[in-house]
């Protein structure tokens, strides 16, 4: 598949005829009035927007005709009333959902652009008291980015941010001030760093942060990789957080040659175990997530299917399909793959690993909690004479055997939450590193030890202590909420 193909976007010109139908139909809400000589925005946009649906929307059998529909309204809502309960989704806060979605400008939300950040990942906590009141909310870091202004004033992850400014997080809107702006104060407690007060109880350690001022940067999918050298065997470890092939998408391969170079290490060091950290990962382009297969699997893969898009049967485009491919650096023929995942994990993240399970001298093993279940993929489609888009779904993502049943998500094969405070503790020991109680429990597992990972075993600090606290909103929730699957295709 020509890979220039990812970044074509379809312009799709108005046709008159479409109002003429409209002008016929009394439950048209223009009016008695001439469509044409009243025709608004709106109507222009959402008349182009139905187009598209109408060829490209999986469900389209669920459209109804034009002239069925209050073409007048917001675009917004106009899209609203055309999204098929079949991607509706529940959050694990109760927030509910879709995949596909409309905005009125030329960007498209799947694509991993420069933003201006302080280069915080963050899951907000809910801090409650003996009656179960809310207090004020604590902002627990899952990982900063590298390079960014949080790791330059010494932000890590794990660390508790719980006021900025002086002022402790009482609102939503107290939360949104960690994205970017000016010089900040953050207070942060530290639950590596413990001692024990005069009473024999556990505090950690607090301290202040200066924080710098956000800047313009590109966040690099690939945050860490490390070999942990084993008795047996040398294991990889790459954690990555997006599917995406550079700083401008398509224009260039700088992160899947980040990617190559990293497997090129690997095999130099006969790397036969890996470790696939996709935990905050929800998803991307399937061409990337086919160039990380085609690392991973074995030489005689080449050629086979690893992951297919299934369209309407009304579609102008063919179905996709992704093939392993041979690469400059050969096949590593790895035999065993731990994927770590979590409720972030989504949409092309989930398609790798589905993708992956069907072949032959690969063992998949999955650690963690169930996967956000986002078996769907996206087009994404511009006017730039209305300055509109829309990315719908237009299919469905199996494997080579047909197999697309993860809807609820990919359960794993070990369960452990690092959300949970109860049962795993409040610290969080640093990615890439057996401090991680995922990366522990993998280790464990691969070792034979039978020892269970309920508490912070990674013998950083002796004392264990919790605190009520209630998983809340996070930074990473509206990449999951919107990030679909991107499929290529060619017009």
């Amino acid at each position: 598949m020509d890979k220039s193909a990812g970044k074509k976007k379809i312009w799709f010109l108005l046709l008159l005829s479409a109002l003429f139908l409209n002008a016929c139909d009394n439950t048209n809400t223009l009016g008695d009035e001439d469509p044409l000589d009243v025709v608004t925005t709106n109507a222009r946009v959402n008349t182009w927007v139905h187009g598209v649906m109408n060829a490209h929307y999986l469900w389209l059998d669920e459209l109804k005709k034009l002239s069925e529909y209050r073409i007048n309204q917001e675009p917004e809502l106009f899209f609203e009333t055309l999204i098929s309960d079949n991607e509706k989704k529940t959050s694990s806060s109760g927030y509910t959902y879709y995949y596909s979605y409309i905005q009125n400008n030329n960007t498209t939300k799947a694509m991993h652009t420069k933003e201006d950040t302080y280069g915080i990942e963050f899951i907000a906590y809910r801090i409650i008291n003996s009656q179960n009141e809310f207090q004020r909310y604590e902002l627990r870091v899952m990982y900063v980015l590298p390079g960014s202004p949080a790791e330059k004033s010494g932000v890590k992850r794990g660390h508790w941010i719980y006021t900025i400014d002086g002022n402790y997080l009482n609102t939503v809107a107290d939360v949104e001030k960690i994205y970017s702006g000016s010089n900040k104060t953050l207070q942060v407690f530290d639950y590596g760093n413990l001692t024990v007060d005069s009473e024999g109880y556990y505090q950690p350690a607090t301290f202040t942060v200066n924080l710098q001022p956000s800047i313009q940067m590109y966040d690099n999918p690939i945050l860490k990789d490390t070999i942990f050298e084993l008795p047996t065997c040398n294991m990889g470890y790459v954690a990555y957080n997006h599917f995406t092939t550079g700083p401008d998408n398509f224009e260039n391969s700088e992160y899947d040659n980040h990617l190559t170079q990293i497997f090129s290490g690997f095999k130099s060091q006969n790397v036969s175990k890996l470790i696939v950290d996709l935990r905050y990962n929800p998803g991307g382009y399937l061409y990337c997530a086919q160039h990380f297969a085609s690392l991973i699997s074995h030489k005689e893969h080449v050629g086979n299917v690893f992951s297919k898009v299934i369209r309407n049967p009304k579609s102008p485009y063919q179905d996709s399909f992704y093939y392993i491919t041979d690469n400059e650096i050969g096949n590593l023929n790895i035999d065993e793959v731990y994927f770590i995942i979590t409720e972030f994990t989504a949409s092309a993240s989930e398609a790798l690993i589905n993708g992956l399970k069907p072949f032959s001298g690969i063992d998949v093993k999955v650690v963690g909690t169930r996967s956000e279940g986002k078996n769907l993929a996206s087009n994404n489609f511009a006017n730039d004479e209305l300055l509109w888009e829309i990315q719908p779904i237009v299919g469905k993502v199996s494997n080579m055997n047909d197999e697309s049943n993860y809807s609820n998500g990919i359960s794993p094969d070990y369960v452990i939450d690092e959300f949970d405070t109860s049962n795993y503790g409040l610290y969080w020991g640093e990615l890439g590193t057996t401090d991680d109680i995922m990366i522990n429990l993998i280790v464990q597992k691969f070792n034979g030890e039978e020892e269970e990972v309920t508490r912070a075993t990674s013998g950083r600090y002796s004392g264990f202590i919790t605190k009520d606290a209630v998983k809340s909103v996070s930074s990473l929730d509206s990449k999951k909420f919107n990030s679909v699957i991107v499929d290529t295709f060619t017009e």
